[in-house]
C-alpha cells in the first residue's frame, strides 16, 4: 500500500514538473515572440516610409478631426505622373510642413493657409505652393515673412473651422487663408448617418447642419474610449500592423479580378461631382433630386466660411478665400481626359450613356457670389495652375503658379504696405533685423 502510494506521488511530482516545464517554455516563447514584435517594430520605424495616405483615422489628432498625419512620420510618395517615389517628413505637429513655433516671433508677419489635399500637396514639401509663396514673398519685399500650411487630404470645410478654433489662432497669425475646392461641399456632408460606420470617411467626429438660421455642430460618440480601445489604436499605429495591411493589400491586389468594379466607382464619383456643377440640368434626374441636397451643402459651407471670418475678425486677423480651381486648368483637365465634349460653346459629359451639360463655373460662380455677399475677400486666379495628367492635383509648376497668384494679390492690397511699416516699428523696437 505504502508502496502504491509513493508510486502515485512519484507520477504526481513527475506530471507537475513536466506541467512547469511546460508552462516556462510557453512563457519563454511568449516572451521570444513579443521580443521579436519589438525588434520588428523598432526597424520597421527606423527604415520603413509609409506610402502617403490620404484617410489616417489612427493618429493622435485622429480623435479630434476624424483623421490626420503621424506626427514626425516618414512618408513617401509617387506623384501621379512619376515613376519614382520622394520623400519627406512630417513635422512635429503632424502637417506636411517646416517646423513653426505657437508663439510667433516679433517682426514676423505670419500666413496661416488652411485647405485639403490639394494644400497637402502631391509634389515634394519645397515645391508646394505655401512653402514656394514664403519663398516669393520674402524675395520681392526683403522681410520676414512665415507662412504655415495645414492641408490633411480629405478634410472638409468643417474639419478646417475645428483646427483654426482649437490651433490655428494660437499660431497668431496676421492673414488666414482657406483653400477651397469643389469637393468642400461634398465633404461636409459626412459622416452619412443612413451609411454604416465602416463607409468610407465616417471617422469624423462631428458634422455641421443648420438648425433655426444658425451653425448647429452635431457630436458623434467618440470611437476610442476606454484601455482596450486605448490598446487597438496603439497596435494599429505602429508600423508592423502597416506593414501587415499593405501586404494584405497587395495580395489582393493580385489576386483581384480586374479593373472593372474600380472604374465603375470611379465613374460613380465623376457622376457626383457633375451632379454637384450643375445640379438643374435638365437630362440628369439623380441631379434634380440631389438639389435640395447641393443648396443645403452650399447653406452649411457658407455659415463656415463666415463663422472663420468671425473668429479672425475678433482678433483682428485679416481672412481670405482661395480656390484651386478656379483657373482655366480643372476644364482642361477634364477635356484632355476625355470627359467632357463642347457643343456651341456648352460643355457635356456622357457616362453610362447619359449626355449631360455641365457648367464648369457654376461652382467658383456661386462661391464669389456668397463671399461679396459677406465682404470676404476672394483672392483671384490669373495663372492657370498646372494638373498632373492621371490626376486632377496640381503639379509643380500648378503649385508654382497658385503661389504667386497669391502673392500678386497680397502685395497689392492697400493694407500690406501699412502692415509693414507695423512690422519694421516692431522690428525698431524689439531690435530684430528684417530679412
Amino acid at each position: 500500500m505504502a508502496s502504491l502510494s509513493t508510486s502515485i506521488n512519484l507520477k504526481g511530482a513527475m506530471l507537475l514538473s513536466k506541467y512547469k516545464i511546460w508552462l516556462k517554455n510557453l512563457l519563454l516563447l511568449f516572451l521570444t515572440c513579443i521580443f521579436i514584435i519589438i525588434i520588428c517594430e523598432l526597424l520597421l520605424s527606423l527604415f520603413i516610409w509609409r506610402i502617403d495616405n490620404q484617410i489616417e483615422p489612427n493618429s493622435p489628432k485622429a480623435r479630434i478631426y476624424g483623421w490626420a498625419p503621424y506626427p514626425k512620420a516618414k512618408m513617401k510618395m509617387r506623384p501621379p505622373d512619376s515613376p519614382r517615389n520622394f520623400y519627406f517628413k512630417t513635422n512635429s505637429q503632424g502637417w506636411k510642413d517646416v517646423e513653426h513655433s505657437r508663439g510667433k516671433r516679433p517682426g514676423v508677419f505670419r500666413i496661416l493657409i488652411i485647405g485639403d489635399s490639394h494644400t497637402y500637396g502631391f509634389v515634394p514639401l519645397e515645391e508646394t505652393y505655401h512653402r514656394r509663396l514664403e519663398k516669393i514673398l520674402r524675395a520681392r519685399i526683403g522681410r520676414e515673412i512665415e507662412v504655415i500650411g495645414v492641408g490633411v487630404c480629405g478634410w472638409g470645410t468643417d474639419q478646417e473651422l475645428e483646427f483654426l478654433q482649437r490651433e490655428g489662432l494660437d499660431y497668431q497669425p496676421d492673414l488666414v487663408i482657406c483653400q477651397f475646392s469643389e469637393n468642400d461641399l461634398v465633404d461636409i456632408t459626412i459622416p452619412d448617418e443612413s451609411k454604416p460606420t465602416s463607409a468610407d470617411r465616417q471617422e469624423k467626429r462631428f458634422k455641421y447642419t443648420i438648425k433655426d438660421g444658425a451653425l448647429h455642430k452635431i457630436k458623434f460618440s467618440q470611437l476610442e474610449g476606454g484601455i482596450i480601445d486605448d490598446i487597438k489604436t496603439w497596435v494599429k499605429r505602429s508600423a508592423l500592423y502597416y506593414e501587415i495591411n499593405l501586404l494584405k493589400f497587395h495580395l489582393k491586389q493580385r489576386t483581384s479580378k480586374g479593373d472593372r468594379s474600380d472604374r465603375e466607382n470611379f465613374l460613380s464619383k465623376i457622376r457626383l461631382f457633375y451632379q454637384f456643377l450643375n445640379p438643374q440640368s435638365p437630362k440628369s434626374t439623380e441631379a434634380a433630386q440631389n438639389y435640395t441636397m447641393i443648396m443645403n451643402s452650399w447653406m452649411v459651407w457658407e455659415k463656415l466660411a463666415v463663422e472663420m471670418q468671425n473668429l479672425c475678425d475678433k482678433q483682428g486677423i485679416k481672412f481670405m478665400i482661395f480656390s484651386e480651381s478656379a483657373d482655366s486648368s480643372l476644364r482642361k483637365w477634364h477635356v484632355d481626359n476625355g470627359w467632357i465634349f463642347s457643343v456651341e460653346n456648352k460643355d457635356f459629359i456622357t457616362i453610362g450613356g447619359d449626355t449631360v451639360e455641365v457648367d464648369l463655373d457654376l461652382i467658383n460662380n456661386r462661391l464669389n457670389e456668397i463671399c461679396r455677399r459677406n465682404n470676404i475677400e476672394v483672392i483671384p486666379a490669373v495663372r492657370e495652375y498646372d494638373r498632373f495628367t492621371s490626376d486632377r492635383h496640381h503639379s509643380s509648376l500648378g503649385n508654382l503658379h497658385m503661389a504667386e497668384d497669391i502673392a500678386d494679390y497680397l502685395l497689392s492690397r492697400p493694407w500690406w504696405e501699412t502692415d509693414l511699416e507695423k512690422i519694421e516699428v516692431i522690428n525698431s523696437k524689439s531690435g530684430t533685423k528684417t530679412k
